[in-house]
């Protein structure tokens, strides 16, 4: 069945690196990396929802409902049907109560455009400012305080964050549960990107980058993997699964997707800090590359699908919800 289902997904998104140099609209219609028509969830061309009254018990479409999708790939949803809960991937804890909307925390998932982000974030935070990336070389942790650096801990305030009169903001790569339980009810924001090119890009980037101290580049630098090897490695298969729980999809008030920056730049604006004006320029551009995709070899592409099943669908699930979110702020 993998086999089959990961030949049908390779041969679709093969064709979309070139189908992408056509035009900005045409992109759109046929979507962006994995998901090739809006059949595939059976979306209305205006991003129509499937609610919760189209489903049966165990969480999926009815078929007479539902559009068929493509061959193979609906037998893996049907595969992953313990799994979900809620209709989505993931189970949500959080409570339905009113938002905090002056504290933002911003998920960074590994190469999903995060790093340009931070410039639109910085802005929109008007009280702290927080990068929590841990020990990372290339991205360390800082505190800001009303757009100053500050030696402040952040365990010093991080009990007035919510009692703050304007918005504070924490962004950086961790799991969302390292807030989630301690911040319900903040704004939870994030961006996707097709798993095949996330780990695509992060494979190139350190080729090109220099992490001395950080053992997992080490291995790959002394071992010179390759992109194949590189994207069975643990820590690089299914991270959308991983770092969201106990989050889902539609618990993030805002969803990017990569593919489409400046559209998702313009949604965050509008839904989150309608007034703020930026224009921010992407950062870690792979300069080899042209355009948004990667001109991978099928049987490559094919095998890193395979190895990331859950992150498909969730950023399948993802684009719906960027979608649904562009038709409510009508852009």
């Amino acid at each position: 069945m993998h086999g089959h289902l990961s030949s049908l997904l390779s041969k679709a998104s093969s064709l979309l690196p070139y189908i992408g140099h056509f035009s900005r609209q045409f992109v759109r219609f046929l979507d962006v990396g994995l998901l090739s028509t809006q059949t595939w969830l059976g979306i209305h061309a205006r991003g129509q929802r499937v609610r919760d009254d189209r489903k049966t018990s165990n969480g999926l479409a009815s078929p007479a409902t539902k559009p068929d999708l493509l061959p193979g790939v609906g037998r893996l949803v049907q595969s992953l049907q313990p799994e979900r809960t809620n209709g989505s991937l993931i189970a949500s804890k959080t409570e339905d109560q009113p938002k905090r909307t002056n504290l933002i925390i911003s998920v960074h998932l590994p190469k999903t455009g995060g790093t340009t982000f931070v410039k639109a974030l910085r802005k929109c935070a008007e009280e702290v400012f927080y990068l929590d990336y841990g020990l990372e070389q290339l991205a360390p942790t800082a505190l800001f305080r009303r757009g100053k650096l500050t030696t402040a801990s952040f365990e010093s305030i991080i009990g007035d964050l919510e009692l703050f009169p304007g918005r504070s903001v924490i962004h950086g790569h961790f799991a969302a549960k390292k807030y989630s339980d301690l911040f319900p009810n903040a704004v939870y924001v994030t961006w996707l990107r097709d798993p095949v090119e996330r780990i695509a890009s992060h494979y190139f980037y350190w080729q090109r980058s220099h992490v001395p101290g950080d053992h997992r580049w080490e291995q790959f630098t002394a071992q010179k993997m390759s992109l194949e090897e590189f994207a069975g490695l643990d820590f690089v298969r299914n991270v959308y699964s991983r770092w969201f729980s106990p989050l889902d999809v539609e618990r993030f008030d805002f969803i990017g997707i990569t593919e489409e920056y400046g559209r998702s730049l313009e949604l965050f604006r509008r839904l989150i800090c309608p007034d703020i004006k930026f224009h921010a320029k992407v950062k870690n551009f792979n300069p080899n590359r042209s355009g948004n995709f990667y001109c991978l070899d099928r049987e490559v592409r094919s095998k890193i699908l395979e190895l990331n099943d859950r992150d498909a669908y969730i950023y399948i699930d993802g684009v719906r919800r960027f979608r649904c979110l562009c038709e409510e702020v009508g852009i």
